[in-house]
């Protein structure tokens, strides 16, 4: 009933978004193209996991291919807060110096601005953590 609907209502003003725009030949070799790439991409990185060679997964927001930074996205600012809490609930462990160097990034590149105390608390006591490679 709906789809009798939708196809009867005039595609004007509001109900523009209703019709049915069939893409044109170039758009679907763009989008073949743009799938293939992923594709083989992932196929590539996969092969590099599965033969332990190292490598690297770009850490920019996926949405706007921009890096990740503080206060961009509400979500990201709450996920960094609970793993910074997380992390130094228990001061004595070892972390992977990766990750400390990524959360200490994080909250530096905002220069500290607007910082609340206890989340600069946390991050003085994140640096005197040891990393995985023996480092403070």
């Amino acid at each position: 009933m709906l789809a009798v609907l939708v196809f009867i209502v005039p595609k004007i003003g509001g109900a523009a978004d209703l019709a049915i725009k069939i893409p044109t030949p170039d758009t679907q070799k763009w989008y073949l193209r743009s799938v293939n790439h992923t594709v083989d991409v992932f196929d590539s990185e996969l092969n590099k996991l599965a033969a332990n060679e190292p490598f690297a997964l770009a850490d920019i927001d996926l949405d706007t291919g921009q890096r990740v930074k503080r206060e961009d996205y509400p979500r990201t600012d709450k996920t960094y807060a609970g793993l910074l809490e997380r992390l130094t609930s228990k001061p004595g462990r070892t972390i992977p110096e990766d990750l400390k160097r990524d959360i200490l990034g994080y909250y530096e590149a905002s220069g500290g601005v607007g910082l609340r105390e206890r989340v600069q608390q946390q991050l003085n006591l994140l640096k005197g953590m040891t990393a995985s490679d023996g480092s403070r």
